[in-house]
């Protein structure tokens, strides 16, 4: 009897189903009729909507696909079947798909989306929460995306591919089949032109102009800056820095906390075990600050004394902490040989800092040495493009070409360099700027072919004329 009154019970479940699907589909072709009478869309009889779910024209909803509350979906957006879109859960407002954006079929795609234009997502997609998306992206088919993943326009994701938590993918950058980007703490930040079965730490900083070969691995905290290439099967440690245009050759490795210097090359199969360059890697904490009555108050540099030394010794320490060497009469500690080096050097001698007439000494001589760091810079920011071999050493430099004095001091903080001049790395030019020997208010730059300086004494606060502006530092 109970089977007999059970089977009486689904007869009638499935009249009533059959009912509610021939009044939601009168003519019989598989969509809600509802929506395509209203503006010519199709969701299918048999996909679930949220409350709050807005469909636009054109638009598809694929069998059993199910989409949350509050999604919007724009015109010409294809679901496909058996899609979820979970919806909106803690966001204020509706959660967007672009229009002309495909979902292939059975993608998860978890709360507050927020999905752009002409996206491509393939089928079998798993995407967290918080998933943002620009125009034009595509995701390969079983792609893996953590919580918080931003996919900038034009970013392309292979198939199979798996991208960890609070990461960026820069506009137009590739992430070839397999590749696998861990989760981050803060924010990783991908671009470039990742290879196949890649695998990249957490917190890595990408540049757009790089290329990863195939089966490369990256720890965490990498920073790969422009220009970069890092061949097939290289391992990379945690907290590597690759400077700009650098080469790692095929199944090189670069060990952890290692600093590869702009333009060097590791060959191929090669261990760097040790930093390639020496700059920034002394934590610079300096404790002063210099009196005077510059422009904008720029005249109070932080700065430390570190003691009496050579000027390559100097410029070498300032390197190592990413600092710059600025002397002035606020910074001195009575006279005579506490007046220490500038940046600028002329052969066998270099300035040091006394107002109001040039002065010089040679290079191995000892005075003192005199770091700083402007405050208005929030921290070494600035990648320089140019390197010059000089007597034993290379120098990564920059010519900023005219520039105010206070703006000269803030470029050479942002990248961690010094004023420099021509002169200092072997070739020449005047007209460039000096370290200021008095900060109330007085501004030099190098002339005689660098035998002398030139000078502007002004009334306090007072900005200076412009000069040529060189900044840079000893990498190697």
């Amino acid at each position: 009897m109970q089977s007999i009154l059970w089977g009486v019970h689904m007869l009638v479940i499935l009249s009533l189903m059959a009912s509610v699907a021939s009044a939601a589909d009168l003519d019989g072709d598989g969509c809600e009729d509802s929506y395509a009478d209203a503006n010519s869309a199709c969701v299918s009889t048999s996909a679930t909507l949220g409350s709050g779910v807005t469909v636009g024209g054109s638009a598809v909803v694929g069998e059993y696909a199910s989409v949350g509350a509050d999604t919007a979906l724009a015109a010409t957006v294809f679901v496909g079947s058996r899609v979820t879109l979970v919806g909106r859960v803690s966001e204020p407002t509706a959660r967007p798909v672009g229009s002309g954006t495909v979902i292939g079929r059975q993608a998860y795609i978890d709360a507050d989306h927020d999905i752009g234009a002409d996206n491509s997502i393939g089928r079998a997609v798993v995407a967290g929460q918080r998933l943002q998306t620009g125009a034009n992206v595509s995701i390969g088919y079983a792609t893996t995306l953590g919580d918080d993943v931003t996919l900038s326009s034009g970013a392309v994701v292979g198939n199979l591919a798996g991208i960890g938590d609070k990461t960026t993918v820069d506009a137009s950058a590739v992430l070839g089949r397999g590749a696998t980007i861990l989760n981050s703490s803060t924010a990783g930040v991908i671009g470039g032109i990742i290879g196949p079965d890649v695998t990249i730490g957490g917190d890595n900083d990408i540049d757009v102009s790089a290329r990863i070969r195939k089966g490369a691995t990256l720890g965490n905290d990498v920073t790969v800056l422009d220009g970069v290439r890092i061949a097939r099967d290289a391992i990379i440690g945690d907290g590597v820095t690759i400077g700009a245009n650098a080469r790692i050759g095929a199944g090189a490795q670069v060990t952890a906390t290692t600093v590869v210097a702009p333009g060097a090359v590791v060959a191929r199969g090669e261990t760097l075990d040790e930093p390639s360059t020496l700059h920034n890697t002394i934590a610079f904490n300096p404790p002063n600050t210099s009196g005077g009555c510059s422009y904008a108050g720029t005249h109070a540099i932080q700065y430390e004394n570190i003691g009496s030394m050579d000027w390559r010794s100097c410029m070498s320490a300032a390197s190592e902490r990413g600092a710059s060497v600025s002397s002035n009469a606020y910074t001195q500690v009575g006279s005579g040989s506490t007046n220490g080096w500038a940046g600028h050097r002329n052969g066998a001698n270099a300035m040091w800092a006394k107002w109001a007439s040039y002065q010089q000494a040679g290079i191995t001589t000892n005075r003192a040495c005199v770091l700083s760091r402007d405050p208005r810079s929030s921290g070494i920011t600035a990648t320089l493009n140019s390197t010059q071999a000089y007597d034993g050493d290379t120098w990564v430099y920059q010519d900023y070409g005219s520039q105010y004095y206070d703006q000269c001091i803030l470029l050479a903080s942002n990248a961690g360099a010094s004023i420099i001049t021509p002169y200092t790395i072997g070739l020449s030019g005047d007209n460039y700027w000096v370290p200021s020997v008095h900060t109330c208010n007085t501004y030099e730059w190098v002339t005689g072919g660098g035998t002398s300086y030139a000078y502007q004494s002004i009334s306090g606060g007072q900005r200076s004329t412009t000069k040529s502006c060189m900044v840079g530092y000893i990498s190697q």
